[in-house]
């Protein structure tokens, strides 16, 4: 299949590039809840600064054509779901900042929701650091967060749901409302 080939050749990509140094956490006064009159995508009552710029870097994502203007090009799988936590959607890479680095305003990767008039819905960004570039005991991690393992990819990964609210929470692996009834293509990552 094109994504596995895609994704072992970011594999190769990644494992041969150095890492950068991982990305702290801090504390923003409240913001208002509804931006979405503005053009912004929503935001809580109150989130770290870090949060919040890497919330106004995407709200251009909302467009996939934006996305894809800003280096997003090369869409790397089907849409991803699992069959009893939900769905992650299509993924889409700038190739170019898939070295390894973990940097909070490069975000490797892109999500969208498949709609049913055939266009894209902005979902979460996603950050994927290989095992085998990985030297430190403890994963890496940013915003607060410890990245995952994702064992099958050979990945440590953190997604951030921006495009809308995830009842799972803003750092979930899986968002319970994303569906792929209207991708052309789907995979059960269960």
């Amino acid at each position: 299949m094109k994504a596995a080939r895609l994704w072992s050749r970011a594999r190769i990509t990644l494992v041969a590039a150095p890492l950068a140094v991982v990305v702290g956490c801090g504390n923003a006064p409240a913001v208002e809840e509804d931006q979405s009159a503005a053009g912004e995508l929503p935001a809580p009552a109150a989130e770290s600064a870090e949060l919040t710029s890497l919330r106004q870097y995407a709200a251009p994502f909302e467009s996939l054509d934006a996305a894809k203007a800003a280096g997003y090009t090369e869409q790397i799988t089907p849409c991803w779901y699992h069959r009893d936590l939900g769905g992650q959607g299509v993924h889409f890479a700038r190739q170019e900042w898939i070295d390894g680095n973990v940097s909070l305003l490069e975000p490797e990767l892109t999500m969208y929701e498949p709609q049913a008039d055939g266009t894209m819905q902005f979902v979460a960004v996603e950050y994927i650091v290989p095992f085998s570039a990985w030297t430190r005991p403890d994963p890496p991690s940013m915003l607060g967060q410890t990245f995952m393992r994702n064992e099958g990819l050979e990945l440590f990964v953190l997604h951030v749901w921006l495009g809308r609210e995830n009842q799972g929470g803003v750092y979930a692996h899986f968002d319970p409302n994303v569906i792929c009834e209207h991708a052309e293509q789907s995979e059960d990552r269960a």
